[in-house]
């Protein structure tokens, strides 16, 4: 199982570690959410419809975008209420905002959409990320905000949220959803509840196709014939 291997280590160097790790998994967030919006991608962004498109300089320097609003953005199609345009190019969809890229639908009240990075922030009392690329398995990510960068696929959450499925729950602090490596990637105070196996963990990485965990930091296993902790490794839920 544990081949699902764990490291072992004492309790002692354990807790320091922790200790240790609680501070690392911060730093490495902040990095690799820098990393990432620096290697973000340009995109395409075109208006396909809208019931009406005013301008009112009084108001706001840009367009206004009124009644069944849709937009490619590169292969995705977002549709909203309306919309306003600025002049620098930059988006503010309003109003049951729909996008669609592929298997990936994200929904929410308001997405900012920066066309010279590809990616869009939604908000709203609600933002789920529904992932179908297994039609008869749904994954829905729910939150409070999601940033998305359209060109690469790449969703992320950083105030805390929850992934389910009918056999999965898996709440974290913060994760990444990569769209085309079909990878999830959960910090922070993370616990997961996966068919009988429940897992606490400050990082963990899951291959859902795979069915694979990997434990980059000190991981806790729980499952009908016992349990487990260590340092690091990985988990078969096929072996």
């Amino acid at each position: 199982m544990l081949a699902n291997v764990l490291e072992y280590r004492p309790r002692s160097v354990r807790d320091s570690a922790h200790r240790f790790n609680g501070w690392r998994s911060a730093f490495l967030l902040c990095w690799l959410s820098l990393s990432w919006c620096a290697s973000a991608q340009k995109v395409e962004v075109r208006i396909l419809q809208a019931g009406e498109i005013t301008r009112d300089p009084a108001v706001v320097e840009g367009q206004r975008l009124v009644g069944d609003v849709r937009l490619s953005v590169d292969q995705a199609v977002v549709a909203c209420d309306s919309a306003w345009r600025y002049p620098e190019g930059a988006f503010r969809l309003m109003g049951n905002v729909v996008a669609d890229d592929g298997p990936v639908r994200m929904t929410g009240d308001v997405l900012e959409l920066d066309p010279e990075l590809g990616i869009g922030a939604m908000t709203g009392e609600e933002v789920r990320i529904v992932d179908s690329t297994n039609p008869s398995e749904l994954r829905i990510l729910s939150t409070e905000k999601s940033t998305y960068a359209f060109r690469e696929g790449v969703a992320t959450f950083s105030e805390g949220g929850v992934v389910t499925t009918s056999t999965e729950r898996i709440e974290s602090a913060s994760g990444t959803f990569f769209r085309d490596e079909r990878k999830l990637r959960f910090e922070g105070d993370v616990h997961m509840v996966m068919d009988t196996l429940e897992v606490r963990s400050e990082q963990v990485v899951y291959l859902p196709d795979d069915r694979v965990l990997q434990f980059p930091m000190a991981a806790e296993v729980r499952h009908p014939q016992g349990g487990v902790s260590g340092s690091r490794g990985r988990w078969s839920m096929e072996a």
